[in-house]
């Protein structure tokens, strides 16, 4: 999806020369975007609702909540179409993770505190 491998874009001007970066960029409110092979990661900004970008970004509707942080551990809990997603850890490790690192390298691990069992296969 990317030329070159994972990449991430801070900014819309990190994301020219990268068609999807640049179109993601162009929707109001989205604060930064990781493309790793075929996922892609999205990050609004603080101000910005969810519900606007949802339906013009993706029909998965997914999303990861921050749960607590504690001691340089990030809890977090993934839901609705990452709930029993087989590839929400590919999701959680390879994209959200690598992510975060750079903009928040004191976090030392991420721990799923999701119920996979409790939702639905949508893949």
């Amino acid at each position: 999806m990317h030329p070159g491998g994972p990449f991430f874009f801070s900014n819309k001007e990190r994301a020219v020369g990268s068609p999807l970066g640049a179109q993601l960029f162009e929707l109001a409110g989205v604060a930064n975007v990781l493309i790793a092979e075929n996922l892609v990661t999205i990050c609004k900004e603080s101000m910005a609702s969810w519900l606007g970008l949802k339906s013009s970004i993706t029909k998965h509707g997914s999303k990861i909540s921050i749960v607590e942080i504690l001691e340089g551990k990030l809890y977090i809990s993934m839901s609705s179409g990452y709930q029993g997603c087989a590839s929400s850890q590919v999701t959680l490790r390879q994209g959200f993770e690598v992510m975060l690192k750079r903009v928040a390298p004191e976090i030392e691990e991420i721990v799923d505190t999701t119920n996979h069992a409790a939702g639905k296969k949508p893949y």
